[in-house]
């Protein structure tokens, strides 16, 4: 797997540092990056190299994963445009309570990696 796709809530400031993270943790491993336009604010002042910045369908409607970071609502929310293909996603909890958004921060690189190896 090659593209990979980011949305996080966009009032989630508190995300930009583990998006700068992950952004970096992606174009070391080699991946194709499309972030979400108003994720895109959260990384404002980082430089666009290896990653770009398009709507949610365009994203979806041809990556490889999807990383969704805030809550069981965000990834509700993104849901409808997500459905149209089969496509991973992980959703990694910023929220006190996720059911669906399972997994943590600390586990994103973990998990993460096993999804871009196939595994």
């Amino acid at each position: 797997m090659k593209n990979v796709g980011i949305l996080a809530r966009a009032d989630l400031t508190e995300a930009a540092p583990a998006l700068k993270d992950l952004v970096g943790w992606l174009r070391r491993r080699g991946a194709d990056i499309s972030v979400e336009e108003r994720t895109a604010a959260l990384l404002a002042g980082e430089p666009r190299d290896g990653w770009v910045v398009e709507p949610l369908p365009e994203i979806a409607a041809r990556a490889d994963v999807m990383v969704v970071l805030g809550g069981d609502g965000t990834l509700l929310g993104a849901s409808p445009v997500l459905a149209r293909r089969e496509v991973p996603v992980l959703g990694v909890n910023f929220g006190s309570l996720g059911f669906l958004t399972e997994i943590t921060l600390p586990e994103l690189n973990d998990a993460l990696s096993g999804v871009l190896d196939g595994s």
